[in-house]
C-alpha cells in the first residue's frame, strides 16, 4: 500500500488530500478537481517494495511538513528531534523514543499499526503529534519488547 498526498495551491490558498493506493476501500483511480491555474504537488510515502525499511521519517510539522529527520541509525542516546508527524514502513521494527537523553524520561513506543502487522507490510504514520525526542532505540520486533 502506498500513501499519497496531493496538494494544490492557487492564489495563496492551499488544499491537501491523502489517498491510500492499495487499500481495499480505495479504487486504483481517484479523481480530484483541480482548478485552472493551480500548482499541484504529489508526494508518496512507502510501498510494498520498502516493506521492512529500518528508517523512520520524523517531520517537524503536522501532515508531513517542515524539517525532515530520516532516522536509520539503530539508536541514539543524545539527539534533539522536534516531531509534528512521522511515517515508517514495515511490520518488523518498532521504535522506543524518550523525552530525555540516555534513554531516560518518559518512554513512548511507536509500533506498526495492526493492519500493517496483519498484512506483513504497509506504513504506519501519525499526521499530528507534538513531541521532542532526546534519545531513541529501534527494536527489531513489532511491539517494542526488549531485544
Amino acid at each position: 500500500m502506498s500513501r499519497w498526498q496531493i496538494q494544490s495551491t492557487q492564489g495563496g490558498n492551499s488544499s491537501s488530500s491523502f489517498v491510500e493506493y492499495g487499500a481495499t476501500s480505495t479504487p486504483a483511480c481517484t479523481q480530484f478537481r483541480i482548478n485552472n491555474g493551480s500548482n499541484v504537488s504529489v508526494r508518496r510515502y512507502g510501498d510494498a517494495a520498502m516493506r521492512d525499511s529500518s528508517t523512520i521519517a520524523f517531520y517537524s510539522g503536522p501532515n508531513f511538513t517542515g524539517v525532515l529527520n530520516a532516522v536509520s541509525v539503530a539508536n541514539s542516546s543524545n539527539t534533539n528531534i522536534n516531531v509534528g508527524s512521522y511515517v515508517f514502513t514495515g511490520s518488523s521494527n518498532s521504535w522506543l523514543v524518550y523525552t530525555t537523553a540516555n534513554y531516560t524520561g518518559t518512554r513512548t513506543c511507536i509500533a506498526p499499526q495492526s493492519r500493517v502487522i496483519s498484512n506483513g507490510w504497509g506504513h504506519t504514520y501519525n499526521r499530528q503529534i507534538s513531541m521532542t525526542i532526546r534519545s531513541y532505540r529501534r527494536v527489531n520486533n513489532y511491539n517494542c519488547s526488549a531485544r
